[in-house]
């Protein structure tokens, strides 16, 4: 159904001047920039958005925040979409992050195919490369490219999120595949 925001603590606790990485979906709205908090009053930016990936009446939007050098215990993360809609969320805890800078490239992808893909994007050394997916149904499987070591993943309410970390600088595209040829952002 649709909902005002959503809401989702971290299992334990966060280290004090990690990152949090949250990557969010809704159906029919486009993401803006300010609509990821946290309890702790850590402040995130919006690295990319992405969609509509449907020309249709169900848009399809995903994006990913950031938040570096956090307050850490215990931290609960909110996304609240400009207007009531179907809404999605994964959040993830890292380390090693720069403080400054943290965003080096971005790829993303929009269709309605099985194979879903960024195209290609470029990394440095020991990047961390956080894959978050929209699609209009809940079915797939990630699909690793070559040089990716999946992290983890998670497959709730049609978003598909994964993380991997490249361990050298190189050419790289996300991709996954899935059933059914949905609407798909990533």
């Amino acid at each position: 159904s649709r909902v005002a925001s959503i809401s989702k603590a971290f299992v334990s606790s966060v280290a004090g001047g990690n990152a949090i990485i949250v990557g969010v979906g809704t159906y029919d709205n486009a993401i803006g920039t300010n609509q990821v908090s946290d309890n702790q009053s850590n402040s995130y930016t919006r690295d990319i958005t992405i969609g509509p990936g449907n020309p249709g009446s169900s848009k399809v939007y995903s994006a990913i925040f950031r938040s570096v050098n956090v307050i850490g215990g215990s931290v609960t993360i909110t996304f609240t979409p400009p207007a009531a809609d179907y809404c999605n969320m994964s959040q993830q805890e890292a380390s090693g992050i720069a403080t400054s800078s943290a965003l080096d490239v971005t790829g993303t992808g929009t269709g309605n195919s099985n194979d879903i893909t960024t195209g290609n994007f470029t990394t440095n050394d020991a990047d961390l490369i956080f894959g978050f997916a929209v699609l209009s149904s809940a079915t797939g499987s990630w699909t690793l490219g070559s040089g990716y070591s999946l992290v983890f993943s998670v497959i709730t309410d049609g978003a598909h999120c994964g993380e991997y970390k490249i361990m050298s600088a190189g050419t790289y595209v996300a991709n996954m595949t899935v059933t059914g040829g949905p609407y798909w952002a990533v």
